[in-house]
């Protein structure tokens, strides 16, 4: 939690093997709910991986219901109009 109270995190970005990943997981380390939209990150294909096989690898099992909640874009958007300002 920052100073002003915030306790939840709405990660989107390049690269998904890389910093998205360490800004998933350091987010979680510090006491944060991370939420990820799907189709809000990209990555290139590697020696092990495509750059999908990689996305559904990350998005769907190393960090979903484990390190962030990866939800659909429209479910994080339809949640965030219904916030209240700050």
């Amino acid at each position: 939690m920052t100073e002003k109270g915030e306790t939840e995190l709405v990660i989107t970005g390049l690269q998904t093997d890389y910093c998205m990943d360490a800004s998933i997981k350091s987010a979680f380390e510090h006491g944060f709910h991370v939420i990820v939209p799907s189709g809000t990150h990209t990555t290139i294909d590697n020696a092990f991986m495509t750059g999908e096989e990689s996305y559904h690898y990350y998005n769907d099992f190393m960090w979903n219901r484990r390190y962030a909640d990866c939800l659909d874009s429209d479910e994080v958007i339809n949640t965030m109009k219904h916030l209240p300002a700050h």
